[in-house]
């Protein structure tokens, strides 16, 4: 009963000071013990009762920082991010301290890990609860004083992701400035532009929201996400642009830019034919076109843009709000929403989906 062991320890202490040290002692043993039966329940996939003892642990003691990372991570298992992230954060704060005398270096080496699992989970999870103030100076925290302990590709990606925290919670010009300093390394990769790109849009800088997805297509040209997101901010810009003065030169560029995205959705419903979304945006830039286009090109743009709503009408069915998470070397678990337009109720179906790597293997 930890809470009771809690309490009465409170009790004597309130009694006698004197009892400070002794008690500290029992604590820490009533902790290893609450500790290893919370082990021991996770093992046997008893979650409530792993919680029950870590919560106990944790309770009773608050100088190891093992039941707070164990907690997190059974708080994530249940659903309960904002526990799950208090819990790291609390973790973190103990991490951050002195590590406990005569650490042997296979401790220290153990240590320091889980101070970085501590506070990339915190962030993570902050940024999910929509907390990316709290996200951002939690990660900047641990990079200003332990980004040399990672390698150069876990601190690459770490530096996009706060960069990333800082565009959402509105501290663009921060956020920007850490883009910057990251689009001009030379061990960027398609992750990296596409984070990003997706900073840059959350800022409003559409053109460089672009450019980054563009780059990221082109070192991943199997990326829906990355091409998806190239015709999401082409047509933000687009957006942007009509509603500046017409001249010659502004309706050129209009031009080119809904030339790019027919371009980018074809990539997209190559690799996602049932995105329905994917091709509104078509619809929109071909009426777009007729606008801006002579007469007998303006004919052609009107057929196309008939010919292509006429195929958004008959498409039997639509999936949407995809997302995959790889599980182990041979299994991922795929999720989305699957809704019917014009299929017969009741029909079995059947989906395909493939995942390949940036190599289209």
């Amino acid at each position: 009963d930890w809470v009771q062991a809690d309490t009465m320890f409170q009790k004597a202490l309130d009694l006698y000071p004197g009892y400070a040290e002794q008690i500290e002692v029992e604590r820490e043993q009533a902790w290893a013990e609450a500790y290893n039966m919370g082990a021991e329940a996770l093992n046997q996939d008893d979650i409530d009762g792993a919680l029950a003892m870590f919560q106990g642990a944790d309770l009773l003691f608050q100088g190891r920082p093992e039941a707070k990372l164990a907690l997190g991570s059974v708080y994530v298992s249940r659903g309960d991010n904002e526990g799950a992230a208090e819990a790291y954060l609390g973790a973190l704060e103990i991490l951050n301290g002195d590590p406990p005398e005569e650490m042997t270096e296979e401790q220290a080496v153990n240590w320091a890990e889980s101070r970085r699992v501590a506070a990339f989970n915190a962030s993570q999870l902050l940024a999910q609860s929509g907390d990316y103030d709290r996200a951002a100076d939690t990660l900047q925290g641990y990079l200003d004083q332990h980004e040399a302990l990672l390698d150069p590709q876990m601190a690459l990606q770490a530096r996009t992701a706060l960069a990333g925290f800082m565009a959402q919670a509105g501290r663009a010009d921060e956020a920007e400035a850490m883009y910057e300093a990251i689009l001009n390394r030379s061990d960027i990769t398609s992750t990296e532009y596409f984070q990003a790109g997706i900073g840059f849009f959350n800022t409003s800088d559409y053109a460089r929201a672009a450019e980054s997805f563009e780059s990221a297509s082109q070192l991943n040209p199997y990326s829906r996400d990355a091409y998806l997101n190239l015709v999401q901010s082409l047509y933000s810009l687009a957006l942007e642009l009509e509603e500046t003065e017409e001249t010659p030169e502004r309706n050129q560029e209009l031009q080119t830019i809904y030339g790019r995205i027919l371009e980018a959705a074809g990539e997209v419903r190559a690799l996602d034919p049932l995105n329905r979304n994917v091709v509104s945006f078509m619809l929109r830039s071909y009426r777009s076109l007729a606008d801006l286009a002579d007469q007998s090109e303006a004919q052609q743009m009107t057929q196309r843009t008939q010919e292509l709503f006429r195929e958004y009408q008959e498409q039997p069915y639509d999936v949407t709000d995809v997302q995959g998470a790889i599980q182990g070397d041979a299994a991922a678990q795929i999720s989305g929403v699957l809704t019917n337009l014009n299929a017969t109720a009741g029909q079995p179906m059947e989906l395909r989906f493939e995942l390949v790597d940036d190599q289209g293997r």
